[in-house]
Formats: structure tokens, C-alpha cells, sequence
């Protein structure tokens, strides 16, 4: 997590993101009740609840619940358990995080917490009578497209103005009105509002890094589930999930990493190369591999590869990797330009 917390030494605002997601278990398991499970109905299981860094899409903090725990629920605890992996210890340091939240844990109390605690937040609000009532107070709507909207060229279907008479909270807020049409009533909107401790971003900022936030938690709870099987992974015990949502939270962070690791290593290779042609095309192909490659295919084409290892004197000098693996050589790339200061070499052969 060196970027992170490097980020939070040099003292630069950086975004986090909380959610929570069901994972369904066994009726019978210890903590699995009734709740709420995306797409699934009358599902037994628990909920996990995860702090992510958008930037790299590490976990910072993870923590398990019963399944009918709601999201506003764990806000706080989640919020100590990343100031205790970050050493947030003042406001001060707390002021450099913004924390990006959807509805669900936008209520009063975890917003005004935020606040107290000096965080910046960019959060949507959970009471929907009071964002059609807040809306109200807008003078003037504009058309606000998504960012698919406008690489379509297609015609916007929402729009937002800012809110003239801004709920109150502990502290200096904006509050940004949203409004989308009604799926199901033709002629009437739905609203939503926003709410940001930022006075100077443009509307067009604060929606687009809110947009920014949408996906980013889904697809690390993905990457996880596919990746590292981690729905499929269930214990009866309560204590014995926790720490195999512990090991798989370290297995995630270890990937990315090594993604990391590798890719410096391969750009570092090719600063150092590019001079010579020969050598600079095959690290930029390694480097556009590796940078593709999510947490499952990370596993399955990189982790999973078959080969031998070489120990002489209680040391790793060699490994054998099978000739016939797909993209072979530009994995073989990656791992060279890694393992280049350990003296290890690299080979190919039929294993």
C-alpha cells in the first residue's frame, strides 16, 4: 500500500471508497440471516464490508457482518479501522481524505461524523423526500450527461443545479441537485443530491468524480469473487470467514503489488533501453500484458503457470516455465526484468 500511504505522507487529497456487498452462505452458517443480495431474493448469508483506494484499487480495510447488516450501519467502524491502517491521528492528516459514498450510508449521523472527524466528503444523500424537497430550491437545471453519453454523442437524460437552500451539517457543505426521468412514471423525475465539502469544484467536476466512484468498488468485490474465488470460499464458523476474508484481502493486495513491482521493473528496463529497438518493443508489449491483466487473469496466466524451480544452496537461481504457454515470452519478459537483482534467470522448456 506504499502509494497510499506515501500519498498521505506527502500530505495529497486522495479519494476513498466504502461499500458493502452480500455474500451468500448457507442458512445454517454462523451469522448468515436474511438481507439484502443484489439481483437475489430470500438468500441467507453475511455482508463485506470494504475500504478501497480508487487509484490502485487496493483494499485498505475489510470487515464482515451478518447479512442484514445495512451499509449506514458500519460506516464508523470501517472509518476507525482505516485510521488505524492509515495512523490518521489528526485532523490534519484526516483533511487529505476525501471519502466517496453512495445513498446508503449517506444519512445524517455518518455525514456529520465525517465532518466532525475532518474528513472532505463527496457523498450522495439517503433521505429521497428530502432530495425532491432540497430540489425544489433549484433555480436553473442544466443538462449533465454521463461520460458514456458523451463519447456516444448520445442526448443527455440527466440534469443537475445547485441547491439554494442547502440542508444543514456541522459544517460548510454544497449541495448538488440531480434529477433523472421516471422509468416508471412518464413526465416525472427522480432526485437525487449530492453533497461535497468542495466551495470551488465546478458542477461538471463533482459530478464526474462521483460518476468516478460508480464501478470501482463492484469491480474490486469482482476481481475478488472471480479472481480469488471468495464467494465460493465458506465456512460454517463466523471467526474461521473472517480470516479467510483476511488471507483473500492479502492475496488481492499482493496481486496488484506485483502488478506494480512488475510493471516499474519492465518501465525502468526499457528507460534504460531505449536506445535499442530490439530490446524496447518486447517491454512495451510485457508492460501493455501486464497492465491488462486483472486479478484473474493475473492468476490463471501469470500464478498459474506450470514449471520447475531451481535451488542450489538453499537459494532460487532458475525457473523452467513451459514452452507452450500462451504469450510465454512476453510474461518471460516481465519476470526478468522482476527477479534481474535476485540473480535469477528465466528459461523455457518442456516441464
Amino acid at each position: 500500500m506504499a502509494l497510499l500511504e506515501a500519498a498521505v505522507r506527502q500530505q495529497k487529497m486522495i479519494a476513498i471508497d466504502i461499500d458493502l456487498s452480500g455474500m451468500p452462505a448457507s442458512k445454517n452458517a454462523e451469522g448468515s440471516t436474511k438481507g439484502y443480495f443484489a439481483g437475489k431474493k430470500n438468500i441467507y448469508g453475511r455482508q463485506l464490508a470494504r475500504v478501497v483506494f480508487p487509484a490502485t484499487s487496493e483494499i485498505v480495510a475489510e470487515a464482515l457482518y451478518p447479512g442484514n447488516t445495512l451499509s449506514m450501519e458500519v460506516f464508523k467502524q470501517m472509518v476507525a479501522k482505516t485510521e488505524e491502517r492509515l495512523h490518521l491521528e489528526t485532523k490534519a492528516q484526516r483533511s487529505l481524505i476525501r471519502l466517496r459514498l453512495d445513498g446508503g450510508f449517506g444519512i445524517d449521523a455518518n455525514i456529520n461524523y465525517a465532518l466532525w472527524r475532518g474528513y472532505h466528503i463527496l457523498a450522495k444523500m439517503f433521505h429521497g423526500k428530502r432530495a425532491k424537497k432540497l430540489a425544489k430550491t433549484v433555480i436553473e437545471w442544466v443538462d449533465a450527461p454521463t461520460a458514456t453519453q458523451t463519447a456516444k454523442n448520445l442526448p443527455s437524460t440527466r440534469q443537475a443545479g445547485w441547491v439554494q437552500t442547502p440542508h444543514r451539517y456541522c459544517r460548510t457543505t454544497r449541495q448538488l441537485a440531480i434529477r433523472t426521468p421516471n422509468p416508471k412514471r412518464k413526465g416525472n423525475w427522480c432526485y437525487r443530491v449530492l453533497v461535497t465539502t468542495d466551495t470551488e469544484a465546478s458542477m461538471a467536476t463533482i459530478l464526474d468524480d462521483y460518476d468516478a466512484r460508480g464501478g470501482i468498488p463492484e469491480s474490486s468485490f469482482c476481481q475478488s469473487n472471480q479472481g480469488l474465488a471468495q464467494r465460493k470460499r465458506r465456512k460454517h464458523k463466523f471467526v474461521a470467514q473472517q480470516m479467510l476474508t483476511l488471507l483473500s484481502q492479502l492475496a488481492h493486495n499482493l496481486i496488484i503489488w506485483l502488478k506494480g513491482w512488475m510493471t516499474e521493473s519492465l518501465e525502468q528496463t526499457e528507460e534504460n533501453s531505449a536506445d535499442s529497438h530490439s530490446l524496447s518493443e518486447p517491454l512495451k508489449l510485457a508492460i501493455k500484458t501486464i497492465k491488462s491483466y486483472g486479478i484473474k487473469r493475473f492468476v490463471r496466466q501469470i500464478l498459474g503457470l506450470s514449471g520447475k524451480v531451481v535451488i542450489k544452496g538453499n537459494q532460487v537461481k532458475r525457473l523452467i516455465l513451459h514452452e507452450a504457454y500462451p504469450l510465454i515470452q512476453r510474461i518471460i519478459t516481465a519476470l526478468e526484468s522482476l527477479l534481474l537483482p535476485y540473480q535469477i534467470c528465466i528459461g523455457v522448456g518442456k516441464t
